[in-house]
């Protein structure tokens, strides 16, 4: 069985000092992330669908064998309660789709 290790996001300011090196960008936080851990849960997607462009970045500032999981969007699941999303789930899919490797 593989596990995978990570949490619920990546830009807690909190952890700068205690996880991040104090001069580390807030740009750059992703990257070191990665190299610790092997997985982040992205909770943000609940509220709204991120840019495609945003979701390549993060794919290219991280290992191939990093993993993300990601929350549907309200809308998808508590405002239409899963009935007729055909649309908003292709946009959700489509925004994701850099990562899909």
């Amino acid at each position: 069985m593989q596990y995978y290790v990570g949490c619920s996001g990546w830009s807690n300011t909190s952890w700068e000092g205690p996880f991040y090196p104090s001069a580390t960008e807030n740009t750059s936080w992703l990257g070191y992330y990665s190299n610790v851990f092997d997985y982040v849960d992205i909770e943000s997607f609940f509220y709204r669908t991120p840019s495609k462009q945003m979701v390549k970045n993060w794919a290219m500032k991280t290992p191939k064998n990093f993993k993300f999981t990601a929350k549907f969007p309200k809308v998808i699941t508590h405002d239409k309660r899963l009935k007729e999303v055909d649309d908003e789930l292709e946009r959700f899919f489509d925004a994701m789709r850099p990562l899909e490797n």
